[in-house]
C-alpha cells in the first residue's frame, strides 16, 4: 500500500521517507518474505529432523506444489478478472495522480508484448508461475512461488545427506558447517530466496539438536539485532544478503529467547498464522482492483487503503487454504500409497 498510495515514503530521509532508518523495518516488504521463506525451511525440517522417514519425505516432495497449487491459482483467477473489468488503466490513472511507478506498471507486472489474457492462460501461469521465474502478471505478488517450491525442494534434497551424517555421529558443528556450504553455494550462484531455506533447516537442527550447547544471553540478542538491523533498515532487494542475515537474526531470536517465542504461541498468533499466507497472495489484487477502484470513487488514498485490508481480510481463502491442505493431505495418505510407502520403508 505504501508502494502505492505514498511511494515518496520507500525513499531515503532526504526526500521524505524512512529508507535507512529503524522504522523502515514497518514497510520492509523483503524482509518479510525472506522471514517467510526462512520460517518455511524451519517447519518443512522439524518432522524429518525428529523421525526421518524416506517415504514421508517421498510424499512431501510429491505433494508440494499441489499443496501450493489452488490458493496462488486462486489469486491468479483474481487478477485476471480486475484485469477483464480494465484494472490495468485504472492502476495506471491512479499511478498517475499518486506519482506511484510501482502503480502505474500494474504492481511491476511484467506483461509480455502481445499478451492475451483469457482463463486457459491464466489456469496456464497458475502453473508455470512455480516453474518459471518471473511469469506472474495477473498477480506479481506471486514471484516468491518459483522460490517457494524450489526453496522447498532444495532442503528435502538436504535432508537426507544431514540424517545420514548424525547416524554415522558427525557432531552438530560439522552439520552446521554442511548447512552453510549449501547456503554458499545458492546466494553464489544468485539464488539468495532459495538459499533462505537452506538458513531455516539449520535453525531447525540447532533448535532440535544444539539448544542444549547454546549459551544465549542479553550480549547474544544484542549480536543478533545488530546483524538484524543493516537488512532492516537498508531493505537492499530481494537478492540481498544482508535482507537474509536479518531473516535468520530475527527467526533466530524468536526460537531461542523463550520470552518472544510465548508472546505468539497463543490463539492470536496461531490466527496470525493461518491468516499469513492467504493474505499474502491475495492483497496486491484487492489493492490494484477494489482499492484503486475506491480510490478514484473517493479521491482518498485512507479510504483505498481501509477498503483493501478488509477486503483481503474478509476473504475466506484462508478457510480454502485450510480445506485444500487437509485434502491434499488425505489423497496423499490413501491406501493407494500404501504399497509404496512399504516399499521405501520395509
Amino acid at each position: 500500500m505504501c508502494l502505492a498510495y505514498v511511494p515518496e515514503i520507500k525513499g531515503g530521509i532526504f526526500v521524505g521517507g524512512i529508507k535507512n532508518t529503524p522504522l523502515y523495518i514497518l514497510i520492509n516488504g523483503d524482509l518479510a518474505v525472506f522471514f517467510f521463506f526462512v520460517l518455511s525451511g524451519f517447519v518443512l525440517s522439524i518432522g524429518f529432523y525428529n523421525n526421518f522417514r524416506w517415504d514421508k519425505l517421498v510424499m512431501s516432495i510429491a505433494k508440494r506444489l499441489p499443496r501450493l497449487w489452488l490458493p496462488a491459482a486462486l489469486s491468479i483467477l483474481a487478477g485476471l478478472l480486475v484485469i477483464q473489468m480494465g484494472g490495468i488503466g485504472i492502476s495506471e490513472r491512479v499511478g498517475t495522480i499518486e506519482g506511484s511507478n510501482w502503480l502505474s506498471s500494474f504492481a511491476n507486472a511484467k506483461i509480455p508484448e502481445g499478451t492475451s489474457f483469457s482463463l486457459l492462460d491464466a489456469l496456464r501461469q497458475s502453473v508455470s508461475v512455480f516453474l518459471v521465474p518471473k511469469d506472474f502478471y495477473y498477480n506479481s505478488n506471486l514471484w516468491t512461488m518459483f522460490f517457494e517450491l524450489w526453496g522447498s525442494m532444495a532442503v528435502f534434497l538436504l535432508l537426507p545427506v544431514i540424517v545420514a551424517l548424525r547416524s554415522f555421529g558427525v557432531g552438530t558443528p560439522v552439520i552446521i558447517l554442511v548447512h552453510l556450504a549449501a547456503l554458499a553455494v545458492l546466494i553464489l550462484d544468485r539464488h539468495t530466496p532459495m538459499a533462505a531455506f537452506v538458513a531455516g533447516s539449520a535453525l531447525c537442527y540447532l533448535y532440535l539438536h544444539g539448544k542444549t550447547d547454546l549459551r544465549l544471553s542479553r550480549w547474544h540478542l544484542f549480536l543478533l539485532v545488530c546483524i538484524a538491523a543493516p537488512g532492516a533498515a537498508v531493505g537492499s532487494g530481494p537478492v540481498s544478503v544482508a535482507t537474509l542475515a536479518a531473516a535468520i537474526a530475527f527467526l533466530a531470536i524468536l526460537l531461542f529467547y523463550p520470552g518472544f517465542t510465548e508472546i505468539l504461541s497463543g490463539p492470536t498468533g496461531k490466527w496470525l498464522g493461518a491468516l499469513s499466507f492467504p493474505l499474502y497472495l491475495t492483497h496486491t489484487v484487492m489493492l490494484l482492483g477494489p482499492g484503486n477502484w475506491m480510490h478514484l470513487n473517493s479521491g482518498s488514498p485512507i479510504a483505498a487503503m481501509a477498503f483493501t485490508t478488509v477486503l483481503s481480510v474478509a476473504l475466506p481463502l484462508v478457510y480454502v487454504d485450510r480445506g485444500w491442505t487437509r485434502r491434499v493431505n488425505s489423497v496423499f495418505n490413501t491406501k493407494r500409497l500404501k504399497r509404496l510407502r512399504t516399499a521405501l520403508d520395509p
